[in-house]
């Protein structure tokens, strides 16, 4: 018996997705716009499925940053197995700051930087600051934006 004979993979249990965030007021103007954005995006990148944030504009960064992060080593609860690979911000979405010991700077390195990251939250500061590591190494993002 040949062996890959016996092997049947079966695209419908992986999916790739795609996070959409956009403000709540941009949504409310925009939103057949934004639908159609997303549903052109799920039948243009086949096995591709959109998950799409509606968020105030004062959202903390932080609530984002844990959704794409969940997203990434999670998924989205969707059968088979999946994986965020591209994230994308329309509107006012707040853009995390960072503090890396030399400036103060606005990165979305916290939105797409899940492996080894290059910032990391500080709960009792409420900030992102550069992991140790990060001086070290390139910084790379882990999923498109």
């Amino acid at each position: 018996m040949d062996f890959f004979s016996q092997v049947e993979a079966k695209p419908e249990q992986y999916r790739d997705i795609v996070s959409i965030f956009v403000d709540t007021a941009t949504y409310a103007k925009t939103r057949s716009k934004i639908t159609q954005y997303a549903e052109d995006i799920q039948s243009y990148l086949w096995s591709t499925r959109v998950s799409l944030f509606v968020v105030d504009s004062g959202t903390d960064p932080v609530k984002i940053a844990a959704k794409n992060e969940k997203l990434y080593y999670e998924w989205d609860g969707g059968t088979g197995i999946s994986r965020l690979v591209w994230t994308i911000l329309i509107g006012n979405i707040p853009i995390p700051m960072v503090d890396d010991a030399w400036s103060y700077f606005p990165t979305l390195y916290p939105y797409v930087d899940f492996v080894d990251k290059a910032f990391v939250y500080h709960p009792r500061l409420r900030e992102y600051k550069a992991s140790p590591e990060a001086n070290r190494k390139t910084i790379e993002a882990d999923i498109w934006h």
